[in-house]
């Protein structure tokens, strides 16, 4: 089913970025799926831990979700399916991804304080796993509806190549345009012959190509979006090296903008 699915652990981070997801079903006209994972203790206990306590989890989480429902229906008039599990986030996860196949999945990041960051564990085995665009919105994110979206990408690169189908079902599912952002590291621009060849994969799809000079890749997106009206970040992993899943780089774009970070890989 074409849906937006969104974890939720009931953290305020986390409630923010559930009503993220809500707010956007609602523009694309999508259902929302709300799913609460209720972790189990990864190694066997020395006396085993009774099924009735599991069951009440469950169960207070379920009502937990259900009181978020309510507040989304409430506010963005729109109803949310809701699913309780048990188990870890990141199989949970694949296994909901495998029964609904979402077009998104949108999950919070948060921090601790504003000098040191959490960069959660269950968003980082996600980002490794997820084969579908998944939307990282961090605490201080609001919801704007989303009218062009600022891609970084790396025209340095050897050969220009990208996910292109899964960047244009994105875009054209939330028909919007789309700015290809360089940051020039540089004194040369890029070849223009790179340019169009990144032009000739996104066939169709409203574009503009916008180079930046700075010496770092973070500071200079952070001017994009002082001098742009951009309502996420797009971020292309294994494509280029700064953007690596690995990389502090990564790990502190995902929750330093005050937009929403995307996250499309490539189909295995």
């Amino acid at each position: 089913m074409s849906c937006i699915l969104a974890p939720v652990n009931f953290s305020q981070a986390s409630d923010n970025a559930a009503f993220y997801a809500a707010s956007l079903a609602k523009q694309l006209n999508l259902p929302l799926i709300l799913l609460h994972v209720v972790p189990v203790p990864l190694s066997i206990p020395p006396v085993p831990l009774p099924g009735e306590m599991f069951d009440q989890l469950r169960q207070d989480a379920y009502k937990q979700l259900q009181q978020l429902a309510a507040t989304f229906n409430e506010v963005i008039d729109i109803k949310a399916r809701l699913e309780v599990e048990l188990g870890s986030l990141g199989f949970q996860l694949e296994t909901a991804i495998r029964n609904f196949t979402p077009e998104i999945v949108i999950m919070v990041i948060s921090r601790e304080s504003a000098s040191r960051v959490i960069f959660s564990s269950n968003v980082f085995e996600s980002l490794k796993q997820l084969s579908v665009p998944l939307v990282v919105v961090g605490e201080d994110v609001q919801y704007e509806p989303v009218k062009k979206i600022a891609m970084a990408f790396d025209f340095d690169a050897g050969i220009i190549s990208l996910p292109s189908d899964a960047v244009l079902r994105y875009c054209n599912l939330l028909k919007c345009a789309l700015d290809i952002v360089h940051v020039n590291k540089s004194a040369n621009k890029p070849d223009i012959e790179k340019v169009r060849a990144l032009w000739n994969l996104l066939p169709g799809l409203e574009t503009d190509v916008q180079f930046i000079d700075d010496d770092i890749v973070e500071e200079g997106l952070h001017r994009y979006f002082e001098m742009h009206e951009a309502q996420q970040l797009m971020l292309l992993p294994k494509h280029h090296g700064f953007f690596e899943f690995h990389t502090s780089e990564t790990k502190r774009l995902l929750w330093k903008f005050k937009v929403p970070v995307v996250v499309i890989k490539e189909s295995k």
